[in-house]
């Protein structure tokens, strides 16, 4: 911050765990706004066996029923396409 600009911040700083969406069945993207990496498996994990594969941009994979993580960590700012078997409302990437 040089000076240069002014900015106001209200509320909470820390948003990133107040952010959800509904999931519809099929496929969805997802933007991981966590403000740390976080291992797939833990952040898909409340989502349970509804889950069928989160996939990132390099073509790296989290199966689930496989129980393979070749994305490893989530990774913020980066997005991720999923599948999954049922709708799911008030999904929350970062709890």
């Amino acid at each position: 911050d040089n000076g240069s600009c002014e900015y106001l911040i209200t509320g909470s700083t820390d948003c990133t765990n107040t952010i959800t969406i509904d999931l519809q069945l099929g496929w969805n993207m997802v933007g991981f706004v966590c403000i740390e990496d976080v291992d797939a498996v833990e952040a898909f994990s409340s989502i349970g066996e509804a889950l069928i594969i989160v996939k990132s941009n390099e073509g790296l994979a989290y199966l689930p029923e496989w129980g393979f993580n070749g994305l490893g960590n989530l990774i913020p700012g980066y997005g991720y396409q999923m599948k999954i078997t049922e709708q799911i409302n008030n999904f929350n990437i970062c709890e």
